[in-house]
């Protein structure tokens, strides 16, 4: 079990289970969830913050299983048998370590462009080295990154273009989206009672109510509006800019994740790609992930079995 404390929200115990699915909306969209949903993820901005915490997640997942090969007593000879016959096909690609000064991960990250050479057939060159783990990461794995990957910078792409935002504008909104205090930024929009909404904030908040004792201002309204900001460059240094996944659910997950989106390959089934699709598929795919037509119906069980229903559209 893990302890999570999302922005606003305070928790001692969370041990939720989660689940998502993709799905087409038909018809005119209604103003309540379905009826067997926690809460329902519609607009672009936070399926586009929603997904960038699963792809967080897929790079964790990824990581590790790079990690474990590294561990195989045979890792660094496969590793530098493949450098060495890299080397002979590919004289141009920048080759600096051995086999085994080179993590898995390091090397992944060099050839899958690579693999996406249609000469040179990655199943075929990899199996011939008959390590059945190494060949499905170097292939299968690595290049449902290499395909999710683009789905991302496209997803920011049309983000930017649905909003008439430049890109560093949609990349900022998912910042503040991702990592601002939810409750201060929703009552300093909330004009007619924003004063009422600190000051209860301030009563729920230890940390929000010393920052504002300590900086000698006596407008609270002033002070939210520059902690906000402050406060959610902190809140992005913690945790290192990584979204999560967990933003719009009650409670964290349990430690193991089966929510449908768990790993690149598992993104890339629910999104209907492969992991060949060229880039206008992909680009389309993002196009339709962000549009009205489709939505992320989320299902959170408390303790893995107490069904919890906030009702929320987010």
């Amino acid at each position: 079990m893990k302890r999570v404390i999302r922005r606003g929200v305070f928790e001692t115990n969370s041990s939720s289970s989660h689940s998502l699915t993709l799905k087409r909306i038909k018809g005119t969209p209604k103003n309540e969830i379905d009826e067997d949903a926690s809460f329902e993820i519609r607009s672009p901005l936070a399926k586009t913050i929603q997904m960038l915490g699963l792809i967080q997640n897929a790079e964790s997942d990824y990581e590790g299983t790079a990690m474990s090969i590294d561990e195989l007593d045979e890792a660094g000879a496969i590793k530098h048998q493949i450098i060495k016959e890299l080397k002979e096909k590919y004289p141009d690609a920048v080759m600096l370590k051995t086999g085994t000064e080179i993590s898995t991960l390091e090397l992944s990250n060099l050839i899958t462009p690579i693999i996406t050479d249609i000469e040179f057939n990655g199943n075929k060159f990899f199996g011939k080295f008959q390590d059945q783990i190494l060949t499905c990461f170097f292939t299968v794995d690595s290049m449902a990154r290499h395909v999710v990957r683009k789905f991302k910078k496209e997803m920011l792409n049309e983000l930017a273009k649905i909003n008439n935002w430049t890109l560093d504008d949609a990349k900022r909104e998912v910042e503040f989206e991702a990592f601002a205090n939810t409750e201060i930024r929703d009552a300093l929009a909330d004009k007619k009672n924003t004063l009422d909404r600190l000051r209860k904030i301030g009563e729920q908040d230890y940390s929000f109510r010393e920052a504002f004792r300590a900086s000698g201002i006596t407008d609270i309204i002033a002070f939210a509006e520059d902690y906000l900001i402050t406060d959610c460059k902190s809140f992005k240094k913690r945790v290192n800019g990584k979204i999560s996944c967990e933003r719009y659910f009650s409670n964290g997950c349990l430690n193991y994740c089966d929510c449908g989106f768990e790993s690149y390959c598992s993104i890339l089934d629910k999104l209907d790609l492969d992991s060949f699709a060229p880039d206008e598929e992909i680009r389309q795919v993002a196009q339709r992930f962000l549009s009205n037509e489709y939505k992320l119906v989320a299902v959170e069980k408390y303790c893995g079995f107490i069904f919890e229903k906030t009702g929320e559209i987010f």
